[in-house]
């Protein structure tokens, strides 16, 4: 893909769990994400430790079957980059717990520009892409529904050799490390190596990138049409028909684990009203 350099916004810093956002409608007075353990160590000898230990169980074999990493001896005058685990709790809508989830997170922050990674630009949607898209379902009456891929940035195939200690409470042998093999949360490059990724996957399934806005993709097939505009890993679409909406989601579905999230209800924090009689879509 080639360096953007249209009006798109760079990439911001993306929350590693926006893949299972539920929004908390009653305040809690029990746990919440203001007092989590600040580390492994801490989560795996407190009073959650079995629920801890399964979330990062979770994690080490979602990092496998993605094959993110290889163990390996530690090459002579490599210092691997370190890690850390960040907890998180996920809540339904009456604010009771219904995961506990771990992330394995690189920290980027101690990699050297030009040595570990050189270009970090990653294109995410403009706003106003996103109400145009809008403002075309309702007038056309277009089917709007929302998809998100699954642990995306695991999906990015590394060009760099980069190597990555584990964070403290995972096992691993003496004078070994990880020699990542697939993009990881933290680093530097992550956000570019998915959109790059997907970017190519798109193209291979037909869909034509607009040149005025570099994550808006449009697929069309027999009568069928759809729009589909990408913020990092959210996919929000608009087809001509709920049948070909179908198609189109289970082609995706088949280049990636992906989490249909149906009707578009909520947009990067905007909430999503639609009166289809009226053929009116209303953004708070």
């Amino acid at each position: 893909m080639p360096e953007e350099t249209g009006p798109n916004a760079e990439e911001p810093m993306v929350d590693f769990l926006d893949d299972e956002v539920h929004f908390v409608g009653l305040a809690s007075t029990g746990p919440s994400n203001d007092n989590l353990p600040q580390n492994l160590q801490e989560a795996l000898n407190g009073p959650d430790a079995e629920k801890w230990s399964d979330a990062l169980q979770e994690e080490l074999e979602n990092l496998k079957s993605n094959n993110v990493y290889e163990e390996v001896p530690t090459p002579e005058g490599v210092k691997p980059i370190t890690s850390k685990g960040v907890m998180r709790l996920k809540f339904n809508r009456n604010g009771n717990i219904t995961r506990y989830k771990i992330r394995i997170v690189a920290q980027g922050f101690v990699q050297k520009e030009g040595v570990d990674y050189q270009e970090v630009f990653a294109p995410v949607a403009n706003l106003e892409s996103i109400r145009i898209i809008m403002a075309l379902a309702a007038k056309y009456n277009l089917e709007l529904d929302q998809m998100d891929v699954t642990a995306a940035y695991l999906n990015g195939e590394l060009v760099e050799e980069l190597y990555m200690m584990p964070p403290d409470g995972v096992k691993i042998k003496p004078g070994h490390c990880w020699r990542l093999r697939r993009s990881l949360y933290g680093l530097k490059r992550a956000g570019r190596t998915w959109n790059k990724r997907l970017d190519q996957k798109l193209r291979d399934l037909q869909f034509t990138r607009l040149n005025a806005e570099t994550c808006l993709y449009v697929y069309k097939k027999g009568g069928g049409l759809c729009f589909l505009v990408v913020y990092v890993d959210d996919l929000l679409l608009a087809a001509t028909s709920q049948a070909f909406m179908n198609q189109v989601k289970k082609m995706l579905s088949n280049a990636y684990k992906m989490c249909d999230l149906g009707a578009a209800k909520f947009v990067l924090g905007l909430q999503i009203k639609r009166d289809r009689s009226k053929r009116t879509i209303t953004l708070s």
